[in-house]
């Protein structure tokens, strides 16, 4: 279940009018991760979604609120109010309609169960939304337009042991480093539906901080010889440390 969360945090929608939910969508250019939102809503609570809508890039671009897409969208979405009020109960954000000119995008949270649920949980919840909203390749990336969402990510992975980092001035993201993903995605990359993690097999990161490599290569470099006291480096200034 907390896989479907993380989908429906990563890709949502929700219609009627302002301020009142009484359906949820969800849309993304991977059709098999709309398929699988079909299957959970199926599975898990026993509804049907609508028909899987398909959309052009040309469709999408010459829309009212055009969004430059470069692929094609697929959305889908159930009307059911029993569902809606569930989900906003467990805690997922559930207010269409603007707030002082900005979209529910920028309002969404980690919902209260996910933030008190147990790791492997939370592990499921993540997968599910860096595979909607994220980038799965050497490093791991989560995006959000809501600060709020991205501070609940860093706090969880931090939890798990993780260093994440925000890139940019909007802090709208937060990433795992090379060695982080691969240390996530060994025990949650089970949850992944479509993408695959491409960070196994990398010596050092490059990106977050100075690579182990460096100073390797700096201390066997300085390296002046071995005696009773231990090894002796070349210092900055030429002196001799033990």
């Amino acid at each position: 279940m907390l896989i479907s969360e993380g989908f429906t945090r990563g890709e949502d929608s929700y219609c009627d009018t302002p301020g009142l939910a009484r359906s949820v969508g969800f849309g993304n250019t991977d059709l098999r991760l709309v398929k699988r939102f079909v299957n959970f809503a199926h599975d898990l609570f026993g509804v049907e979604a609508k028909p899987i809508k398909e959309s052009s890039v040309d469709e999408l671009n010459y829309a009212p609120d055009r969004i430059q897409a470069t692929k094609r969208y697929y959305s889908t979405f159930i009307s059911n109010r029993r569902l809606v009020d569930w989900l906003e109960n467990i805690g997922v954000y559930l207010r269409p309609g603007k707030i002082d000119g900005k979209l529910p995008s920028y309002f969404k949270q980690v919902p209260w169960s996910v933030l008190q649920a147990d790791e492997e949980s939370q592990k499921a919840f993540l997968a599910g939304y860096a595979e909607c909203d994220g980038s799965i390749g050497e490093r791991t990336t989560f995006f959000s337009k809501s600060l709020a969402l991205i501070d609940q990510i860093r706090a969880m992975l931090n939890a798990h042991g993780y260093q994440p980092t925000t890139w940019g001035d909007s802090g709208q993201n937060v990433s795992l480093c090379r060695e982080d993903a691969e240390a996530f995605w060994s025990t949650a990359g089970s949850y992944l539906s479509s993408k695959v993690c491409a960070s196994a097999g990398g010596k050092y990161s490059k990106l977050d901080g100075i690579p182990a490599a460096y100073w390797i290569e700096l201390i066997e470099s300085r390296k002046q010889g071995f005696d009773r006291h231990g090894g002796r480096y070349l210092t900055d200034d030429g002196g001799v440390l033990t």
